[in-house]
């Protein structure tokens, strides 16, 4: 099930309390921003959804903050500071050289940073999670 609407904190909140109602209940959720994570968190407060024994939640989009929540919140990191970084780069390099070819080549995907937000299950085969 989706919900799509801006990645505010009052549609994170709106998208989890529809999502949360619905029968069967869901077992996990997938935050499209930290924003809507902002919203998505009191709901689940107020709701009383315990995380992650009632439900998993991944948010996509890292913060510090994130970190710090309780539990610490799985996320799908997609690299906005190693952009940063790599923009800037780029931008000194043309500046000490503007006649660079820019020949350089960067990758940046997105990482799984797992913390306490998901309950880990065993594999169909049985074996670790």
């Amino acid at each position: 099930m989706v919900r799509r609407g801006p990645l505010t904190a009052e549609f994170g909140s709106e998208a989890a309390a529809s999502l949360l109602a619905v029968d069967p209940p869901m077992t996990a959720l997938y935050a499209a921003n930290h924003e809507a994570t902002f919203g998505i968190l009191p709901t689940l407060a107020e709701l009383g959804v315990a995380i992650p024994d009632a439900l998993s939640l991944i948010c996509h989009e890292d913060m510090r903050w994130l970190a710090l929540w309780r539990p610490g919140l799985t996320v799908v990191d997609n690299g906005a500071g190693e952009l940063g970084a790599i923009a800037v780069d780029l931008l000194l390099n043309q500046i000490r050289n503007p006649s660079a070819d820019g020949g350089r080549t960067y990758r940046v995907g997105p990482r799984l940073i797992e913390r306490d937000s998901c309950r880990r299950i065993d594999r169909i085969d049985g074996g670790p999670g």
